[in-house]
Order: structure tokens, then sequence, then C-alpha cells
């Protein structure tokens, strides 16, 4: 299994430390028969680790409310892929997962089978940002909101500010706010298809009702649509 199955982290190379954080993580199946992975390939089930190096230590990327779901498997063709959004913004107890400005080093783990994946090590750089978003993703309601994609605490004035902003940050605040997230407004938002199913896959659980809307906005998109439903499709 090992010679037939990658482990592949992306993210941007710089972000500005207003923005959250997403990534991309993808299992793929590199070689000439079908594989059976486990499916659990995101960061609420716990089993995908992602550990991120920095000026001030090492953190890893968690979910505040651990999941508590049964094992999944899916079968991978030769050539298919899947692929999953991450929302890399906290660790398991909300604190911030760039706590400043500088270089990181990020590295992904994955137990896709009888044997754990490692990725190769993913570089980037926190730009310093000031301002109102800036501190607002270092607030533990913040950051708990844009996780949940639902408004907690006392973070509704600070999400409403990120949801006019721009970018994927505001996406992922319209997601918890509910202010102008009728798919197709968000689909045009997030920058197209593949980015709205990639922040709606890191955060939206498949019972979520906003799951089944989007998933029609990027049925055109046969990349979009499988990232959103959690099923392979073929590697681009």
């Amino acid at each position: 299994m090992s010679g037939t199955l990658t482990l592949t982290l992306t993210v941007p190379a710089r972000s500005g430390s207003d923005q959250a954080l997403l990534g991309v993580v993808a299992l793929a199946n590199t070689g000439t028969g079908p594989v059976t992975v486990n499916a659990r390939l995101n960061l609420p089930d716990g089993d995908l680790v992602i550990d991120v190096d920095g000026p001030t230590g090492t953190l890893r990327a968690g979910w505040p409310w651990p999941a508590d779901s049964l094992p999944r498997e899916v079968e991978l063709g030769p050539g298919e892929v899947l692929e999953a959004g991450v929302l890399l913004l906290c660790t398991a107890a909300s604190q911030p997962l760039f706590p400043g400005a500088g270089a990181y080093i990020l590295t992904a783990s994955y137990p896709a089978g009888p044997i754990t994946l490692e990725a190769e090590p993913v570089r980037m750089v926190r730009t310093p940002a000031t301002g109102a978003a800036a501190a607002a993703l270092r607030d533990r309601d913040v950051i708990q909101s844009l996780a949940s994609a639902s408004v907690l605490g006392q973070a509704a004035a600070a999400l409403a500010a990120l949801a006019a902003d721009g970018g994927m940050t505001a996406t992922l605040a319209a997601l918890a706010t509910g202010a102008g997230t009728a798919a197709a407004d968000l689909t045009t938002a997030a920058g197209g298809p593949i980015a709205v199913a990639t922040a709606a896959s890191a955060v939206l659980p498949a019972t979520d009702p906003r799951h089944a809307e989007i998933a029609l906005a990027v049925a055109g998109d046969a990349r979009a649509a499988s990232i959103l439903a959690g099923s392979p499709h073929r590697a681009p």
C-alpha cells in the first residue's frame, strides 16, 4: 500500500495574519490497482494530524469539538484522489495556530489504512497585519464560530466585519453568520466552485442543510462536487 498512496498538503505560500488559513489535503492512489482507504480525511475526526512549527515552537492543528463518528472507508481507483478542505486556524484548545507573523513549516500525517502516510513538509509565511481582522482571528469566540459555521459567544460583530472584508475568510464568516450565504452568492464571493466547496467541506458536516444547497450550486464542477461530498475523483 505504501507504494501506491501519497498524501499531500497544499496551502498558500504567503498568508496575511488577518486571514484564516484554508488548506487542501489530498490522498491519491498513484498505483495500478484499487485501494481501500480510511475516508475520515478531516480535522474533526482526529485521524488527520497537522503540526505547525513556527517562531514560538510547534503547535498541532485541532478541532474544538472532536467528532465521535464511526470508521469510514472508500475505494480509490488508480489515478483517483480524495481531497478535503482543512481550516488551519486553531489547536484543539481553541488557541490560535499561528501566534504571530513569520515563517512556518507544516507537516501532515494520516492513517490511510494499515500504514500511516506522511506528506512532504510545506513551508509558508504569515505576513504581519494589524487591525480588527487580525485581532478577531485571535479571539476565542471568533475562532470557535468560524470552526462551527455558527455564531458563538460575543463573536457576532467581529464576524460581520470579517464577512464584509473579502477573500476566503469572508466566506467562512458568511457561513458562520448566515449573511449572504445563498449558494450562488458564496460561490461567486469565494472565487469559484472549488474554493467554496473547499471551505464548506472544512466546516460543514454532511447533515447541515447548507451542505446540500452548496452541493447543488457546485454540481457542474466534478472536482468541487467530489470535495464537498468526500468522494474520490480523477486526479487533476
